[in-house]
């Protein structure tokens, strides 16, 4: 009998089965490192596509925001969050070396030394990352519920909000533009060559996602360094702060906390998923195999794949949809779609999310649910994704709005559009369903409001 599951969808992303499924156990090692606990959490692709779909109970994630909400008002409570945010910072950089190590070495390792270095780093990335996770519960929910309050009591509170999160923390990704910024400026071209290797050196993972890993080569250096610089559009000094009840406050702090978490977290993600990858590419060639049907393994049949194909490829050849996911205390892997949607009613003509950078904004829209998409991404359309990655970059510096399905304060679409200056609505669970692409619509990221017009009309 078939194990099925209802959840309530989340967001999506293109990904691939090999690098998806060490998330699952995430999820479980996440809930035996922190206090907070997913109730649930799946992933699934179907057949002869992509992009998937994230799952999760939303319920449950609620009833789990509220258990943060409370806590955090308590003595202590920030500390707590405090102390996850110093031990992800040390995991994160402890893995980061381990990659750095790894990366030459693939090739001069036996099989054998290959599955043990396999089993000890997917190890230290499963601990690593299921650390950061405990965000992905609380960020979205308490970032919408903040909103929301502060709104009701100043319908220009998005003004105060560059202020209101402001941190000394930097992202990666800021790093990352910083670094690209100083390789454009230089002339002098051997200078210049030792900027571009020191950049594939410190950024070597910045490609990666969940279906792919390709290399930041000299190539993709080159072609990024003649974009716009990544420019700050917003003077803090021109904001007042505004007076806070004290829950707020507390969420402000947490969510500044979360800031360098949930940083984190994304840069072991995808330093880890590259890694996985690397690992891939090498039994691919030493068994011939074909790298599309390689990437349709779990992550824990990769000793299968590298010693005993034949026992595994036939599963392989079947497996063109699957389902994984964390239920109950265990987690699950699945050769099917074992999720359905819980029904619920939306008016696709009124979409509201969580205003993270301030703005109006109107436009056509252009839906990016994979890589292929940013190619029709054209200068002045609106964003509209179920989340965005550092792969997203160079669009987002064309687009006039940012509108995404997931996501809170401090995610990778928020943090961006505010260093750009970009009206930004996160979190709206339905934009990606209800937004067609060439569709002309407003976006008022001063209050969350995404409005479809016709003819300069608003639809009625």
């Amino acid at each position: 009998m078939k194990r099925t599951f209802r959840a309530d969808l989340a967001s999506g992303m293109e990904a691939v089965a090999f690098a998806m499924s060490i998330c699952a156990q995430v999820v479980k090692i996440g809930n035996q490192r922190v206090k907070f606990k997913f109730p649930f959490w799946a992933f699934s692709v179907p057949a002869g596509s992509r992009h998937g779909a994230e799952w999760i109970d939303a319920a449950g994630f609620k009833k789990g925001s509220d258990r943060v909400l409370y806590f955090i008002q308590k003595p202590g409570g920030l500390a707590y969050f405090q102390g996850i945010k110093r031990q992800i910072i040390s995991e994160g950089r402890a893995l980061e070396k381990s990659a750095q190590k790894l990366r030459p070495q693939f090739s001069s390792l036996s099989d054998i030394q290959l599955i043990s270095a396999y089993k000890k780093f997917m190890k230290q990335y499963s601990w690593a990352y299921g650390l950061g996770i405990l965000t992905f519960l609380y960020e979205s929910i308490l970032s919408d519920r903040l909103m929301i309050s502060l709104l009701k009591r100043d319908p220009r509170a998005i003004r105060h909000l560059p202020v209101l999160m402001q941190s000394p923390y930097v992202s990666f990704m800021i790093l990352s533009e910083e670094a690209l910024a100083r390789i454009r400026l230089v002339r002098n071209s051997a200078k210049r060559e030792s900027l571009i290797k020191k950049y594939s050196h410190d950024f070597f993972y910045i490609r990666t996602n969940y279906w792919q890993a390709p290399e930041a080569d000299r190539k993709f250096i080159l072609e990024r360094i003649q974009e716009p610089a990544l420019k700050k559009e917003v003077n803090h000094n021109n904001f007042r702060r505004i007076k806070l009840q004290p829950w707020e406050s507390a969420v402000i702090n947490l969510l500044k906390i979360s800031e360098a978490i949930h940083d984190k977290r994304k840069q072991i993600n995808i330093i880890g998923s590259y890694i996985m990858f690397r690992f891939l590419d090498e039994a691919v060639k030493r068994r011939r195999l074909k790298l599309n049907l390689a990437k349709r393994a779990f992550w824990q049949e990769y000793p299968d794949l590298l010693l005993r194909p034949e026992k595994i490829l036939s599963r392989l050849k079947t497996r063109s949809a699957f389902s994984v996911g964390y239920s109950k205390g265990s987690v699950f892997y699945l050769d099917y779609i074992a999720i359905t949607d819980r029904p619920k009613k939306n008016n696709p003509d009124q979409i509201i999310g969580t205003p993270a950078s301030g703005g109006i904004y109107r436009g056509t829209v252009c839906k990016v649910m994979a890589k292929p998409d940013f190619k029709r991404f054209k200068e002045g359309n609106i964003l509209v994704a179920a989340m965005t990655r550092p792969d997203f970059l160079p669009i987002m510096k064309k687009a006039g709005a940012i509108v995404t399905d997931e996501g809170g304060l401090t995610c990778h679409a928020a943090i961006i559009s505010r260093e750009l200056g970009l009206p930004c609505i996160i979190g709206t669970k339905i934009a990606t369903k209800a937004l067609q692409n060439g569709d002309f619509v407003e976006v008022n990221a001063n209050h969350g409001v995404v409005k479809i017009l016709k003819n300069n009309n608003y639809v009625q």
